[in-house]
């Protein structure tokens, strides 16, 4: 196989990028003299070739991966440290600057704004940053804005500061402290971006309905328009790769445009031209991710190859993309859509010439119904060895970033391959056509696409968990695999290693099942209090049901609980209080996690019911069921009620949970009615663990537990107080984090 052999170009762009990458990770007193380091040795390997005129094979190589190595270090010791260091480091710090807002996200609690900065503290730059406010802001793209605010450190600002995007911090500020200075300045990415904004509302429009807002995102990778829980359920059936702009979707799009070419008697010399132009085209509109930027460029090296006549590498033209767009973009090499995408291609680069050449034959070719059935045969191997090489490239990077994998990837992808051409060609015409055959047409293809991703993705265990120490062990064997695969040259008896990859990535997903909790382990109880993020979690087995406690922003938070716990699904989510923001939780929690139901509640009055109908409204959306609460246990062996006081947003809550046992009581220290009182102290009487609750405690509150059993009390807050403990009870106090205990 030998992936390097005779490919001077393809190591030594591999070898760059492989320094770009460690590079990220090391300070910059190292990086910036390895880069003069690296740059003095290709010097020094140029100096002697130039004297003797003759430059061997492995002076070549040398040559080349110390100049193209030295070139990476120094872009990336530009960007990761002149741009992104102070500011990085300056976590608390008051700043003052003026910039350009290039776009928004509105998020549900917050909006924030990417802006490219002129100005910062009075001295100029040219960063580009997050800016967050705390509430909304009725600022737009192209405004000049100039304001103070709070350097955010990374760990708090919620995922919104990502150098992947080429952001260098990220600041916290609020309307009052920013100035509106002109509007209108609109540079050409930006106007690309209104563009493919604008572009996205049309399709979706003439579409209509889910399948408007699907086609925007798989065509224009504008996911803003998608119907709230389809990018859950993609991911989940192990096909979000589809809603993620790459080489399969520039591959689709640039063959119907041959095609259409050919048919029209174009010939090939005169059909690289608007090829290539339409494809760049394409991806400037489109927002240039990493992984078309890979398609684009290895599509264009496809075609220039074709028209100079010249053989065509892949392995190389792989490469060297990655070259060219970490050259370009320093901080590309955070991004993993960036790594995912090459992977994948790499995968299936390298490996499928291998499968293909299981089919040659010599002799005399077949005729007929053989010739047919020998070609039907050869591609249906062919398109499982694509997903199942690509499933073997990217899993070592989905365990290690996500901790979990679609089991359902390979066969649903092999599914939608013959209506994804489809699903793209149709909304593509019925964006430069606006008929209504066309518009319909592209409607039902879309609608089946989406049945195909719902049916999949609310089986049951369709995920898998891989963070646990023994499939991690099989995932790093299947990385093994590839590589010596990849790199040592196999004969042909040797083949058959091919599939070692495919064989350990099985056994990942086998022990994967293996290690989920039995569900006679007994019910799990996980607390959360960090900041206004406060929950409930029970687990047993693969099954989990969260009591919100706060109405806060703690999707992700949620979801590596759950993970933790072994379950990947969310059976029920039971509220516990009415807040007109408890419906951008639930749009958040959908989006994160596969939720089963909702629990309400019993509204109190008109502006409760008011909320209850928008909750509604949401969940049906969401497609998730919606029920108020009965008394009926969500876990088997788990007896659970939550009794509030009426008085909106500021009731006073208790949750009292039970097995056959062991029992835990969480309340704040609000006032509250005489029937709550006396229900809670009955609870209090039963509990072996307390829980104190930070949300709705007024600092300085004293809870008295005198008389009661309780063996543990947990305390959110180290300004509540505890008098009376319980004799021998362990009272812990956490300011932010997590506790887990076992209901037996």
């Amino acid at each position: 196989m030998g992936v390097f052999q005779n490919r001077p170009l393809a190591f030594a762009c591999a070898f760059s990028a492989l320094l770009a990458t460690g590079a990220a990770f090391v300070p910059w007193p190292v990086r910036l003299p390895l880069c003069l380091a690296l740059f003095a040795a290709a010097v020094g390997t140029l100096i002697p070739a130039l004297v003797r005129r003759h430059c061997g094979p492995k002076r070549t190589v040398a040559l080349l991966s110390f100049l193209l190595g030295a070139v990476l270090l120094f872009g990336s010791w530009r960007f990761f440290d002149l741009q992104a260091g102070d500011l990085a480091r300056s976590a608390g710090r008051e700043v003052t600057a003026e910039g350009v807002i290039t776009a928004r996200d509105d998020s549900g609690f917050r909006t924030s704004f990417a802006v490219s900065l002129d100005e910062l503290d009075d001295k100029r730059t040219g960063r580009r940053v997050c800016l967050t406010f705390a509430g909304t802001s009725a600022l737009r793209v192209g405004d000049r804005v100039r304001f103070a605010g709070t350097v955010v450190s990374p760990e708090k600002d919620g995922g919104a500061f990502r150098s992947a995007d080429g952001f260098s911090g990220a600041i916290l500020t609020d309307v009052d402290g920013t100035t509106l200075l002109s509007e209108g300045h609109f540079s050409l990415w930006t106007r690309l971006s209104v563009w493919n904004d604008a572009l996205s509302e049309r399709l979706s429009e003439r579409i209509g309905g889910a399948e408007g807002g699907l086609a925007a995102a798989l065509l224009l990778g504008n996911r803003s328009h998608l119907a709230g829980g389809d990018s859950l359920a993609f991911r989940r059936a192990g096909v979000s790769h589809l809603l993620a702009l790459s080489g399969l979707h520039v591959g689709i799009l640039i063959a119907a445009l041959d095609r259409f070419l050919r048919l029209c008697r174009v010939p090939r010399a005169f059909r690289v031209a608007p090829v290539i132009l339409l494809s760049f085209v394409y991806l400037a509109v489109t927002g240039a991710s990493p992984s078309t930027v890979r398609a684009v460029l290895m599509a264009s090296l496809l075609y220039l190859s074709f028209a100079a006549r010249r053989s065509y590498d892949p392995v190389t033209a792989l490469f060297t993309a990655l070259f060219l767009i970490l050259a370009a973009e320093p901080y590309a090499v955070s991004d993993l859509g960036l790594w995912f995408s090459f992977a994948a291609a790499g995968g299936i680069v390298v490996f499928l010439p291998a499968v293909n050449r299981l089919f040659d034959r010599r002799g005399r070719a077949p005729h007929g119904f053989r010739r047919f059935a020998a070609r039907t045969l050869k591609a249906a191997v062919l398109a499982v060895a694509v997903g199942l090489f690509a499933f073997c490239a990217t899993l070592p990077l989905t365990a290690l970033t996500f901790g979990e994998v679609s089991v359902l990837s390979v066969p649903v992808t092999l599914l939608l391959s013959p209506v994804l051409p489809l699903a793209l060609v149709l909304p593509a015409l019925a964006l430069v056509f606006p008929l209504p055959p066309l518009t319909f047409a592209a409607g039902k293809v879309l609608a089946l696409l989406r049945a195909v991703v719902a049916f999949s993705s609310a089986r049951p265990g369709v995920t898998a968990l891989l963070d646990d120490p023994r499939p991690l062990v099989f995932v790093l064997l299947t990385a093994a695999a590839l590589l010596f695969c990849a790199v040592v040259a196999l004969r042909r008896r040797w083949r058959l290693l091919l599939a070692l990859p495919v064989l350990f990535a099985v056994c990942s997903l086998v022990s994967a099942y293996a290690v989920v909790p039995p569900a006679g382990r007994g019910v799990g109880l996980t607390y959360r209090s960090a900041g206004s993020r406060e929950y409930l979690l029970f687990t047993r087995g693969s099954g989990a049901v969260a009591v919100d406690l706060s109405g806060g922003n703690y999707a992700y938070d949620l979801k590596a609980d759950l993970n933790a716990n072994g379950c990947t699904e969310l059976k029920e989510l039971i509220l516990t209080h009415y807040d007109p923001a408890v419906t951008h939780l639930l749009d958040r929690v959908a989006a994160t996690v596969r939720l089963g139901g909702i629990c309400l509640p019993v509204p109190c009055d008109a502006d409760e019911e008011a909320v209850a109908a928008r909750v509604r409204e949401e969940a049906d959306r969401l497609g998730v069921r919606v029920r108020t609460a009965d008394g009926t246990a969500p876990l088997p062996g788990l007896s659970l009620r939550v009794s509030h006081d009426p008085g909106g947003s500021g009731r006073a809550v208790t949750v009292f949970a039970a097995t056959g046992d062991r029992a835990v009581v969480w309340y704040d220290l609000r006032d509250r009615s005489r029937e709550q009182t006396v229900f809670l102290a009955e609870a209090l009487l039963r509990a072996d663990t307390v829980i104190l609750g930070r949300h709705g405690t007024t600092p300085g509150a004293v809870a008295d537990l005198s008389g009661k059993p309780a063996a543990s009390v947990w305390c959110a807050d180290e300004a509540t107080g505890v008098v009376g403990l319980p004799e021998g009870a362990v009272l812990t106090r956490f300011a932010d984090g997590s506790v887990n205990c076992l209901l037996r």
